[in-house]
C-alpha cells in the first residue's frame, strides 16, 4: 500500500482500505523504497555521500528502524529504510545530515528518486 499521508479520519495514510477501527490494529511500522538512479561515472562519488546519510541516519534517528543501501545494476541504487511511525519519517526529512547529504547528491543524480511509502500490515514476530 502506498501513503501519501494526506488521508483524513479513519484511514491510514491517504488508502480508505486500511481502516484504523478495532477490527483492524494501527501501523507498526512505516517502510520505504527509495530507487535512484546515478549517472554515469558518478557512482564513486554517489556510494560514498551515501555511505555518510547511512551512517548518520542509523547512528542519530532513534525511530529509524533500518536504512540500507543496495545496488540494484550499474547506475540504479535502492534504499530500504523503516520507520517506528509516520512521525520518525517526518523527522528524518527534516535532520541536518539528510538535508546536507541529500543536497550534496543532487548532482550525482540521473532524475528525481522514486520513493514508494507503505503501511506496515503484518509485522515481524
Amino acid at each position: 500500500l502506498v501513503a501519501h499521508w494526506s488521508g483524513g479520519p479513519g484511514v491510514v495514510g491517504s488508502n480508505p482500505a486500511v481502516p484504523t477501527n478495532n477490527k483492524l490494529r494501527s501501523i507498526i511500522m512505516i517502510g520505504v523504497i527509495a530507487t535512484i538512479s546515478v549517472k554515469k561515472g558518478k557512482e564513486i562519488e554517489f556510494q560514498e555521500m551515501m555511505k555518510k546519510l547511512v551512517n548518520a541516519v542509523n547512528l542519530d534517528e532513534a525511530d529509524n528502524l533500518f536504512y540500507r543501501l543496495y545496488k540494484k545494476s550499474p547506475f540504479i541504487y535502492v534504499v530500504l529504510e523503516g520507520y517506528k511511525n509516520r512521525e520518525a519519517l517526518e523527522y528524518h526529512t527534516k535532520t541536518d545530515h539528510y538535508k546536507k547529504y541529500g543536497k550534496a547528491m543532487a548532482e550525482f543524480l540521473d532524475g528525481k528518486p522514486e520513493v514508494t511509502i507503505m503501511d506496515e500490515l503484518a509485522p515481524n514476530k
